[in-house]
């Protein structure tokens, strides 16, 4: 997976350069993984959806009723309140992905 972060506050996350913000994005995207607070992810979510983007995730201790009805309301994939790579390696440890 090729991540790339988003943060207007920082330059770089993870060994990765950053950009400013979702519009920023000029590569097709299938996921986003939403990790700020719960409202803040509303409004991401928001912006993920109006550009089509498959998957929006919130992680292990956030939800979010706003981005939750951003992703339905365009029939996107959401999940909120798990961890994505503990679900990745319960798939991938499943026959879902094997």
């Amino acid at each position: 997976f090729k991540i790339v972060p988003i943060d207007p506050f920082e330059d770089e996350i993870l060994g990765e350069e950053t950009i400013d913000k979702l519009e920023s994005l000029e590569v097709p995207v299938r996921a986003v993984i939403i990790y700020p607070s719960a409202r803040a992810a509303g409004i991401v979510a928001e912006r993920a959806a109006d550009r089509g983007i498959p998957w929006i995730w919130l992680p292990t201790g956030v939800t979010s009723e706003k981005a939750r009805d951003a992703a339905l309301s365009k029939a996107l994939t959401y999940v909120d309140d798990k961890c994505p790579l503990a679900e990745y390696r319960r798939l991938i440890d499943s026959s879902i992905m094997s």
